[in-house]
């Protein structure tokens, strides 16, 4: 966390690369992150729920990689994620509801791309509202 504590970072595009490994859970103290893009790589591992506090984040664009796990309902409902795309990776599991405590109200979500991972069970309405 010391390495990107005092990055003002608002864009990160780093998509269509080569790049392995995994999600850095301590990206989440770059809180005034905007858009993240790191689609078309070969990112694996699970998406840290410590995304979550990423609350400046308009743009969430992980498609195309091979992510594991569950999706997190902490990263899922971002109150200011307008685009979210999770699409072509290996996420498994129910689709999460919305996380106590949080105001509906305040996720408008434009995009959730959702497809060809391997969600299973009910459709939350969460996800409608």
């Amino acid at each position: 966390p010391d390495q990107v504590s005092g990055v003002l970072l608002e864009v990160l595009d780093l998509s269509n690369n080569q790049l392995t490994g995994t999600l850095p859970a301590d990206w989440s103290i770059l809180r005034i992150l905007e858009v993240v893009h790191l689609h078309s790589n070969q990112i694996k591992g699970s998406i840290p729920s410590s995304w979550g506090n990423m609350k400046d984040l308009v743009e969430l664009n992980l498609r195309d990689n091979v992510l594991q796990g569950s999706l997190p309902s902490e990263v899922l409902y971002l109150p200011s994620v307008r685009q979210a795309h999770f699409s072509g990776n290996m996420l498994a599991g129910h689709l999460p509801s919305f996380p106590e405590g949080r105001n509906t109200t305040s996720s408008r979500h434009v995009i959730v791309d959702l497809s060809f991972n391997t969600f299973n069970g009910i459709i939350p309405s969460d996800l409608a509202q």
